[in-house]
This record gives structure tokens, sequence and C-alpha cells, in this order.
């Protein structure tokens, strides 16, 4: 094995010998710029990584620096994380299941799992959902559209689309009474609202309803979350009532 001596992996990267000192100990560089320190065998076999490389859903990578996907053998926090965000935007069966996500993305810097990591280390908050409709537009997930919201504000902005059917938010027949009902969620309860004549009546009482309720968590948090979260969740809720 000799220096400048080209070894394609098993992932399709080509690597190059950049300075060869033993059977255990090869300098490499990879097309993608990657440097690393291999055995030989490994290189003659195919099994070199390249973090730089697009592994997930062809546009994430791992990148390279001090984040791990696993610590003990399991997942990370952050991985997962990352991960599930690249499966709602570019997970073709996933999005089928999840209509809403259609047309979402991240942003380039975010394709980097390092990147990532380090914004969530920064901004991380426990027990709390990563949301990108609050402060960003819906359908972007980067480092300035993105923040940490408890699981209770984040289920806030779910409209149940997948479930409701043609009705509109919070209405549903009632085939008993022959008439349309109104309900809310409130901490994973339903709470019932009445029985309408119309639709539309049934709806003005939800929208009543819901918007009383983000007040009230609005008031709980005032102290916890920054102002512009909690004014772009009223926001968010009240455009999702129009």
């Amino acid at each position: 094995m000799r220096n400048g001596d080209v070894f394609i992996s098993n992932q399709g990267v080509s690597w190059t010998v950049t300075s060869y000192v033993n059977a255990k100990c090869v300098h490499v560089a990879s097309a993608l710029g990657t440097e690393k320190v291999v055995p030989s065998y490994n290189l003659r076999t195919g099994a070199v990584k390249d973090s730089l490389l697009p592994t997930y859903y062809g546009v994430g990578y791992l990148g390279l620096g001090k984040y791990k996907t696993k610590v003990g053998g399991k997942l990370t926090k952050v991985f997962s994380t990352w991960r599930s965000m690249l499966t709602r935007c570019y997970c073709t069966e996933y999005q089928t299941k999840n209509p809403t996500y259609t047309g979402c993305v991240v942003a380039e810097v975010w394709h980097n799992f390092q990147a990532f990591a380090s914004w969530f280390e920064a901004n991380y908050r426990k027990d709390c959902d990563l949301d990108k409709d609050i402060i960003g537009n819906g359908k972007l997930y980067s480092p300035t559209t993105c923040c940490f919201v408890p699981r209770c504000i984040n289920t806030l902005l779910n409209g149940n689309l997948a479930s409701r059917g043609n009705n509109k938010q919070g209405v549903s027949w009632d085939v008993t009474c022959n008439r349309f009902k109104a309900q809310i969620s409130v901490s994973c309860t339903s709470r019932h609202l009445g029985y309408f004549d119309s639709e539309q009546e049934a709806f003005e009482a939800y929208k009543v309803a819901k918007l009383e309720y983000v007040d009230e968590v609005i008031a709980t948090y005032t102290e916890v979350l920054p102002a512009n979260i909690l004014e772009g969740l009223r926001r968010v809720v009240t455009n999702q009532l129009i």
C-alpha cells in the first residue's frame, strides 16, 4: 500500500492514502473531505465509513464532532430527535400517514447531526418537544424557526386532521342525537361543550373554549417560557380557527 493509492468503500466513497505508517495505521482522506486513521484491512475490505456521507433519507449525515448517536448502547435523546425530524420531512410513508408534514423541510445546516446537536444542547428543555410552528412558518425546521415547548402546548397545535374527517375542528356529528357535538381536549381529557343544530354553531363554541384554554396555558407558563413563544402560540391557534 502506497501514498496516493485509492480505495472505494462499501458506501461508494473514494478514500486516498495520504500517509502509510504500518498495517494498523494508515492515514486516509475521503473525496468528501473526511480524514481518518484506519487499519489497512478495513481499507482493503471497504469497511471505512464516511461521516459526511448523507445516509439518512439522502440528506442527513452524522458529521464530524463530539456528539454521539449512542451512549451505553442506547440511542441518545438528541439523535432520536434529529432522526425523527428527518423522518417527518423526508419519509414518504410517514407523510402518507401524516399528511400535515407534506412540504416540510429541514434547513441544510441541520442536515449535519453535529450542528443540530450543538443547537439542541444549548436550547433543550427537559420533557419538551421540538416545535416548528410557534416561532416559525410551520414548514421549516431550522435554528431560527424552532423551539422546545412542553407537550401540553405542542398538542394545542394539533388540529386532528386525520381523525375529524370533513368536520370542522372540535366538531363531530352525533348519530344518537342527530345534532352536531362540540368538544375540546383539556389535559388529555375530552370536555363536552354541547349539542348544536349547525356545524358552524358548534365550531363557534369550540373556538371560544379553545382560546380560553390557550389563555389558561399561557398564564401557567408566563414565568417559564419566553414571551415570543407564548405570543406565537396564541397566534398559531387563532389562525387555525379561522
